[in-house]
């Protein structure tokens, strides 16, 4: 349930393994996403080989600032570390991929129910009844698969607020060499600029509850940056979902992947490489289970655990510099900031996980004083 990259990347896998695959999703398709549409170098290489998708503007370099404390560090590597899409393209393209799988794919189709029977699950949906061995709850942070399953409440997630605004000449030559990430805003939240073929999508991510509402920060993030006269259009609201859904991620033939479980990372938000991964996972877990419930789900939670939640788990302690005090954050900043991005940029190109810098304190301290 769900067409994002979760979804198809698990209809994808079933497919792949000679399953029978039914890829649901409510709204129709291709449908806009709320997304900064950034793809991290370890999400691009996540994605299934041979898809037919392009990303609008790929970039080797990225930028981080501290607001108001004139820092600045710039971070380049030789492989991609960013690549900028829409994600109506990039989803629709997942899409395409898995009906051309052989998965059977309905779109405008809402679950309305799920029923347990002995012998699977009975799924009502708007558009008629199905009988499965595995349902895979791929809609969202927000979305209701889960929660028609059982699971008590949603995944908690961080809020978020992002738009798309029409730059003159002076935007782009200032704006639109690299994608930007600005921390120090109130609420310890953090900003973005990305630069895409004709726009630049601009947004903020609050990680504590802070003075000012989302549409407040934006605003003030607007004039920081420079922007404050410009008119954001297809401004939306999200939740980024940086912790587990409480509950665990699979039961009584149900698996929870991407948003919906809660897997985005902690520090940056992006989340589609974890829904890349866990679909995938799910889809494996479900083959090699053999169709046995519990063994698919001990499967599953193993993979998941090993390949994604540690990880999640090192990059929220590491979250509390980015996002913690302000006085912790701009000393931090000042003595480490250029080898932290350094950091961040080899997790996000793919040659280190963020468990890595944990398992190797030597090397974290020689990235730390890089610079």
């Amino acid at each position: 349930m769900g067409a994002g990259p979760a979804g198809c990347a698990a209809a994808l896998e079933l497919a792949s393994r000679g399953a029978r695959a039914v890829l649901l999703e409510r709204q129709a398709v291709p449908r806009y996403k709320a997304c900064g549409g950034g793809l991290t170098g370890r999400a691009l290489a996540a994605l299934p080989e041979g898809l037919d998708w392009r990303p609008e503007r790929t970039f080797c370099a990225a930028e981080m600032r501290l607001l108001d404390e004139r820092l600045r560090m710039e971070v380049t590597r030789s492989e991609p570390l960013v690549a900028m899409t829409m994600r109506a393209k990039l989803d629709g393209a997942l899409f395409e991929a898995a009906r051309e799988a052989g998965c059977e794919v309905r779109s405008e189709c809402r679950l309305l129910d799920v029923s347990r029977r002995p012998d699977g699950l009975e799924l009502t949906t708007s558009r008629g009844t199905l009988r499965a061995g595995l349902l895979i709850a791929a809609d969202g942070a927000l979305g209701t698969a889960a929660l028609r399953a059982g699971w008590p409440e949603a995944a908690r997630g961080l809020p978020a607020l992002e738009g798309e605004l029409a730059p003159d000449a002076d935007d782009m030559a200032r704006l639109g060499h690299a994608p930007r990430f600005d921390f120090g805003l109130p609420g310890r939240g953090y900003g973005w600029v990305f630069p895409k073929e004709e726009h630049l999508s601009v947004g903020v991510l609050a990680a504590r509850r802070g003075p000012l509402a989302p549409k407040q920060l934006l605003r003030e993030y607007l004039r920081r940056v420079g922007l404050a006269d410009r008119r954001l259009s297809s401004l939306v609201g999200s939740a980024i979902p940086v912790r587990p859904r409480p509950g665990g991620l699979a039961r009584d033939r149900v698996l929870l992947v991407g948003d919906a479980a809660g897997l985005a990372d902690p520090i940056t938000g992006e989340g589609i490489w974890a829904a890349l991964v866990s679909g995938r996972l799910a889809g494996a877990a479900w083959a090699e289970g053999g169709g046995d419930p519990r063994r698919v789900e001990r499967l599953y939670e193993r993979a998941v655990g090993r390949g994604i939640l540690r990880d999640l788990r090192a990059a929220r302690v590491l979250a509390r510099i980015p996002y913690g005090p302000p006085r912790l954050q701009r000393t931090m900043f000042r003595r480490f900031g250029r080898g932290m991005c350094e950091a961040l940029a080899e997790v996000i190109a793919g040659r280190r996980t963020y468990r890595s810098l944990f398992a190797n304190p030597a090397g974290w301290l020689r990235l730390l004083r890089r610079g």
